[in-house]
């Protein structure tokens, strides 16, 4: 998959931890959902990866969070927020994460990311169909 360093309203890319199996399940779902074809996947491991973690001032996240580069980048809370939105059958889970303040919310995220290794410490995750496969950028 080609990509360009400017990002077109339609299209973002969701940058993850490609070394943990938790955040590989979690990305596949995402993938799985995303109807509109909105994101593509990078890994914080690959070239490309790394290279948008520079370009954005966020290399110092490597593997501690997700970030979402739309109009400009977002982690934690506010990207799951962001992305969630964008899916059909979970934007309602938006909504209720709206009500959620931004400290709190952040506060159960940073919990998950600490623990998530613990939470699926088999690190092997299903293949994705071909069709997933074109989201991610390797």
């Amino acid at each position: 998959m080609k990509h360009s360093n400017s990002n077109s309203n339609n299209h973002s890319y969701i940058i993850y931890d490609g070394a943990c199996g938790f955040c590989n399940r979690g990305i596949l779902f995402i993938a799985h959902h995303d109807d509109h074809n909105k994101y593509s996947f990078v890994s914080n491991l690959s070239d490309l990866g790394k290279q948008l973690l520079i370009q954005y001032k966020m290399n110092h996240l490597v593997d501690k969070t997700i970030v979402l580069i739309e109009d400009q980048p977002y982690i934690k809370s506010t990207a799951v927020k962001r992305i969630i939105r964008n899916l059909p059958q979970y934007s309602f889970l938006y909504y209720f994460l709206l009500l959620l303040p931004r400290p709190i919310a952040d506060f159960a995220y940073d919990l998950v990311a600490k623990y998530r290794k613990k939470l699926m410490p088999n690190n092997t995750c299903p293949a994705p169909s071909p069709e997933i496969q074109k989201k991610f950028i390797l």
